[in-house]
C-alpha cells in the first residue's frame, strides 16, 4: 500500500503553524531518520502509531499522551517502525516571541534535556478536548491564531507544573551520541574535525558516525553544519550583519557558507536579512 497523508487541518498565519495530520501506511524508510529542526519552538503531541522520536540523542518512544516539546535548533527525528498502523500527531510551531510570561522553568528543563512530558490520562483528555475546540474553530473562521496562543499559554502553564513536580531520568538512548552533541554545541564555532573526536571519545571516527547517525539521522558533520548555519542565522538577526555572522559561523569559505545557508535555510543570507527587517 502506498503512503498516504491526511491533512485533517491546518493552519499558518502570525507567526504560528499548526496542523493534525495522519499518515496512513508509513513508509518507515520515508519517515525514519528525517532528521531535521526549525527557528520555532515545536510542540509535539502524539496520538497513534508505533515508533519513537529522537531529540538531540535522547530516545523517546511514542505513546498515547505523550507531549514533546523542542526549542529552536534542536534536532528531531520521527522513527516510524510499521507500515501496518496510521502515524497520527497534532503539532503546534510557534516564534519565540510567542512563549507565554512564566516560561522559563520549562526553557531551563528544555536545557537540561527534558523535551519528553508524559500527560496523565485527565490532562491529555483536557489538551485532546483543546485541539477539537481549535479545529471547530478554523472550521467556523473563527480567530484561529487568539485560540492557538490561548492553547500555547496553557500548555506551559500545565509544563510548569510538571517541571516543577517531578524530576525525570533521561530516556533511553546513546551515552556516546549525547555526549557527541554535547561536545558539537560547546566547540560548535570552533576549529575541529572528527580526528579530533576520535582523540576525545577514544573511539574510530568510522564507529562514532555509524552510531550518530543511527540516532540522529544524519552524520556528525552534517549536523555541524546545519548547527552553524542555524547559529549564523540568528547571529544575522541580532547584528543586522551577514559578514559577522560568517566571521562568527566557523566555516573557512564564504562560499561553501553561502551555498549551505540556501541548502537548509531556503535563501541567501542576504535575502534572509532583508526579509527579518
Amino acid at each position: 500500500m502506498k503512503m498516504n497523508t491526511e491533512m485533517l487541518f491546518h493552519y499558518k498565519d502570525n507567526g504560528l503553524f499548526v496542523k493534525h495530520a495522519l499518515t496512513h501506511h508509513p513508509d518507515p524508510q520515508d519517515f525514519s531518520f528525517r532528521s531535521h529542526y526549525h527557528n520555532t519552538y515545536e510542540i509535539y503531541y502524539f496520538l497513534r502509531g508505533q515508533g519513537d522520536l529522537a531529540v538531540e540523542g535522547n530516545v523517546y518512544p511514542l505513546k498515547r499522551g505523550m507531549l514533546l516539546l523542542t526549542s529552536k535548533g534542536q534536532t528531531h527525528n520521527i522513527r516510524v517502525h510499521h507500515s501496518n498502523e496510521s502515524y497520527e500527531r497534532f503539532v503546534i510551531m510557534f516564534e519565540e516571541r510567542l512563549l507565554p510570561d512564566g516560561a522559563d522553568p520549562v526553557l531551563l528543563a528544555l536545557q537540561q534535556e527534558q523535551n519528553c512530558f508524559q500527560l496523565t490520562e485527565s490532562d491529555a483528555a483536557w489538551l485532546e478536548n483543546c485541539f477539537a475546540t481549535l479545529e471547530t474553530a478554523g472550521q467556523h473562521d473563527m480567530p484561529t491564531d487568539n485560540i492557538t496562543v490561548a492553547i500555547i499559554n496553557l500548555i506551559f502553564l500545565k509544563l510548569c507544573q510538571y517541571v516543577q513536580t517531578t524530576n525525570p531520568d533521561l530516556p533511553p538512548g546513546d551515552d556516546i551520541v549525547r555526549q557527541i552533541i554535547r561536545y558539537i554545541n560547546a566547540h560548535l564555532t570552533e576549529d575541529w574535525d572528527l580526528d579530533t573526536l576520535e582523540r576525545v571519545f577514544f573511539r574510530n571516527k568510522a564507529y562514532l558516525n555509524r552510531r550518530f547517525k543511527s540516532v540522529m539521522g544524519c552524520s556528525i558533520w552534517e549536523y555541524v553544519i546545519r548547527k552553524r548555519i542555524f547559529s549564523a542565522q540568528q547571529e544575522i538577526y541580532l547584528s543586522k550583519s551577514v559578514a559577522a555572522a560568517y566571521k562568527a559561523s566557523g566555516f573557512h569559505d564564504y562560499s561553501a557558507f553561502y551555498r549551505k545557508y540556501i541548502k537548509y535555510i531556503g535563501c541567501s543570507p542576504s535575502e534572509d536579512l532583508r526579509r527579518s527587517n
